[in-house]
Parts: C-alpha cells; structure tokens; sequence
C-alpha cells in the first residue's frame, strides 16, 4: 500500500515509462513526401503563428504571400520572437521544440536550427521526437480524395507501422451538400453516366461518382455497390 507521500512520485515514474498512441495528429508518415511537413521554416509558417504574425507586424497577407517559405519564417522570426517576447501558446510551443532538440532559444537560433534539421533525415528526426514525446504510434488524419494522398493509397505504399490511417469526412460532405444543394435536375446527367464512369478512371473516382448519386437519391455507397436505404439497413443489422 502506497502511503500519500509516495503516490506524487509513483504516478510520475509511471507515465514517464509508459508510451503513448496519440490518436489525433496532422502527421504523415515519410511515404506521403511533401506531405508531411517538418523543420524549423515549417514550424515557424504555422497558421497560428501567421495569424499572431499579422497581428504584430505591418506586413499586409499580400506582401507576406509573395515572399518564399525561407523568407515568410525570417519574418515571423523577427517579429515575434526578436522584436517581441514569445509569451503566447504559439510561441511558446516553438521555444519548447528548441529546447527538447537542445537547440538555442536566443535571437539568432533560427540559423542553428536550420543546420540542425537540415542535417538530419525524416525517419531520423521521427523516431527522436517520439521518443522525446513518449509516443509509440500516431494516428494520421487522411484524406483520399486528396490526389497526392490518393496515390500513395491506390499504390499500397502507406506501410510505416507507428502511422495509423483514420478516414476525415470533411471533403466527402461538402460535396454531399453541394449536391444535395444542386437538386434532381442538375445531377440527372450524373446519374445517367454513371455505367460510363464505371467503364473507367480510377477506383476511387468510380466510387465517388456513385457515392454522389447514392446521397442524393437517398442510398448508400458501400464498397462501390449502390444500396438503397433499407437494403443499407438490412445488410448492417443482419
């Protein structure tokens, strides 16, 4: 039986052994490429730290667009963490990155950070910073209709074990409502050349046409076989 002064250090000694599975990322593994961005620039062009960036400089978002990734994170540099104090989440969440990777946090770190991401490779930095975090696995956020997601996943090539996939539903409802919003008329012409876009394109777009009809016409897409309704119904409650 573990007495009140020993409960502090024996939950502590316990999280600090024990790994995690974050369930919630914007991560990719290093099959997706560009994808999945990383380093000091990509750090510091954030949106969050953008917004903040507006908020603190006289840069116009024009001005700010047209200046490279190099130079839009020289800006934010400047603005915020040399001529201001980075006392906001934001920055602060830089600051910390800095200094788990024992990099310096002054004025001039931002040169010492690029050597030091510049000099490593992704499957490297990977598995230091899950380490530093504690984490054993990630579960991504995908999107497949996404067309440099999608060929990773009509490839087969997404199969890094510590990366997880998990479906995001935004881009698959707004076109449902788009086309819910377009009505009867305007997606007659997609019903009737459905069987052509079966004849080809790629799986997905083939499952996609027919999912547009399915949620106009009040069924279901499931593995590229239109279910009305109530077959829907039947099939999943047995």
């Amino acid at each position: 039986m573990l007495t009140t002064d020993q409960i502090d250090s024996a939950v502590e000694q316990t999280l600090a052994s024990t790994l995690f599975v974050d369930i919630h990322t914007h991560l990719f593994s290093p099959t997706f490429g560009k994808l999945g961005l990383w380093g000091i620039d990509e750090l510091l062009t954030y949106h969050y730290l953008e917004a903040e960036f507006f908020r603190s400089s006289k840069t116009t978002p024009e001005q700010y667009w047209k200046l490279s990734k190099r130079e839009r994170a020289d800006a934010i540099w400047r603005a915020l963490f040399v001529e201001n104090s980075p006392i906001s989440e934001s920055t602060r969440g830089i600051i910390a990155v800095l200094q788990a990777l024992d990099l310096p946090t002054g004025a001039s770190a931002l040169e010492d950070a690029r050597e030091f991401f510049s000099g490593q490779s992704i499957e490297q930095h990977i598995g230091k910073v899950f380490e530093i975090a504690g984490v054993s696995d990630v579960v991504m956020t995908n999107d497949p209709l996404d067309p440099e997601e999608q060929r990773v996943w009509l490839n087969g090539d997404q199969d890094h074990a510590q990366f997880h996939a998990v479906l995001r539903l935004d881009r698959i409802l707004w076109v449902a409502k788009a086309l819910a919003a377009i009505g009867e008329p305007g997606l007659r012409r997609r019903r009737e050349g459905i069987g052509k876009v079966d004849r080809g394109g790629s799986p997905v777009s083939r499952c996609l046409a027919q999912a547009h009809a399915a949620v106009v016409y009040g069924g279901f897409a499931n593995g590229c076989v239109l279910l009305s309704g109530r077959q829907h119904h039947e099939q999943n409650t047995g």
